[in-house]
């Protein structure tokens, strides 16, 4: 699904996603389940876990890959110290979009402060990041965000006015393509995103 995101007060750009859901008891929450670490730990190796989860990644990767029409971007960037879990999207996007270069790396991120938390304001985040490396950013022409998860846009607004601050251009051409968008902003329980696995081992 492709549709119009307001990343700042003067700018608005192309949000793609792969599954837009609400409710529970949708597909959206098998990522609840990896971001409780329950696909990190020891019991990652567990077939319960493992394989559900990997039907899922590969599934979700593939589609939203599919969803993006523009194939005009040159770099990709995911968020800094969460960049394990848009790690599958952000390489399918890479291969199937013919995009070399990934920009995740040059950011980090204050690990105590989180986007999900209500109490966490814009410029919060934004002070939290910084460059761990040296990247000609006023070079950049276009730049896709990449996420697994899209709730009310904070974290790409953050990092888009953080890089503008070190040096990304304002006319630069920005996207964001995430897996699954929830509608409205909800957390499942453990027990909830748990049963949605069945379907898929």
């Amino acid at each position: 699904m492709k549709e119009k995101f307001k990343i700042s007060d003067f700018q608005e750009v192309d949000l793609w996603t792969f599954r837009s859901e609400s409710g529970i008891g949708n597909p959206i929450y098998y990522l609840q389940v990896r971001r409780l670490d329950k696909l990190t730990g020891n019991s990652g190796d567990d077939y319960n876990f493992r394989v559900p989860y990997e039907n899922m990644e590969n599934e979700f990767a593939e589609g939203l890959a599919r969803e993006i029409d523009d194939r005009n971007f040159l770099h990709v960037i995911s968020p800094p110290t969460d960049e394990i879990f848009p790690k599958k999207y952000r390489e399918t996007i890479m291969a199937t979009l013919g995009i070399c270069s990934d920009l995740t790396h040059i950011m980090g991120r204050n690990p105590n402060i989180k986007a999900a938390h209500d109490k966490t304001k814009l410029d919060d985040l934004i002070n939290s990041y910084y460059l761990k490396s040296v990247h000609p950013l006023d070079k950049i022409d276009s730049l896709l965000i990449v996420d697994d998860i899209f709730s009310e846009g904070k974290t790409a607004k953050a990092m888009l006015a953080f890089l503008q601050k070190c040096g990304l251009k304002k006319e630069a051409k920005i996207g964001i393509a995430c897996a699954l968008k929830i509608v409205p902003p909800q957390r499942p329980s453990i027990k909830e995103s748990m049963g949605l696995f069945d379907q898929y081992l």
